[in-house]
């Protein structure tokens, strides 16, 4: 497994990455509509992605196969994204990327995380400190709002 920086020649394996990743490990957590909203079919990989390359981003690659990647706004402490290849999670990539992004942060790291992704906040040392509530092509979604401790 290597860490690569966010180049936007990833963006439509990216943007796969994501669709499957949401679809595959959320829908025991989340309703058919709800994944729709927000892993929509028809996402654009270059309008996705744009929001990784105004941020410290890295991509994990397993050969030449794109096994995650996450973002993180390194002034605020903001974990903005974070995700595994559903066939390739259990295997340490997301806890390699989550410790990439905090050593760049220069603020104690917080994040949104979904339901599906909260026990994995938690034992990289997350605390939940609030439900919260997004709202991605009108439909509401839940989540947590989680701070390293």
């Amino acid at each position: 497994m290597r860490l690569i920086r966010y180049s936007s020649a990833f963006d439509p394996d990216i943007a796969a990455l994501f669709h499957d990743a949401v679809h595959s490990s959320c829908r025991c957590d989340c309703a058919p509509d709800e994944l729709a909203a927000w892993a929509p079919d028809d996402i654009d990989p270059a309008s996705f992605c744009k929001r990784l390359s105004g941020s410290f981003a890295v991509l994990a690659a397993e050969g030449s196969v794109l096994a995650g990647f996450g973002s993180a706004d390194t002034s605020s402490g903001c974990i903005d994204m974070l995700f595994t290849a559903a066939h390739l999670q259990g295997r340490g990539i997301g806890s390699l990327i989550l410790r990439t992004l905090e050593r760049e942060c220069k603020a104690p790291c917080w994040a949104y995380s979904s339901y599906t992704a909260l026990p994995f906040f938690r034992r990289m040392g997350y605390v939940p400190e609030r439900e919260d509530m997004a709202v991605r092509r009108g439909v509401a979604l839940g989540r947590w709002l989680v701070r390293k401790v």
